[in-house]
């Protein structure tokens, strides 16, 4: 599920990548994840409720992509 190559410009170190499989096997249980994450919101929450708490992920998720776009920068500077 995990394959490693050399890397490009340094020979001490290693890439680790996902092989076909391993993203397919991803792929396969991050929709079981999310059908069980909509099973229980569905049960445990109100419609509003829910509505609230994708607005607020999804806020989170943009937050933590934007600091990883930075850290790229900082790294490539």
């Amino acid at each position: 599920m995990l394959g490693r190559r050399a890397h490009g410009t340094d020979r001490r170190a290693r890439i680790v990548h996902l092989t076909k499989s391993g993203r397919k096997v991803i792929t396969r249980v991050y929709a079981d994840h999310a059908a069980d994450m909509e099973r229980l919101a569905s049960a445990s929450l109100t419609r509003a409720e829910r509505k609230t708490l994708i607005r607020l992920l999804k806020k989170i998720g943009f937050e933590a992509a934007g600091a990883l776009e930075q850290g790229e920068e900082a790294r490539t500077a």
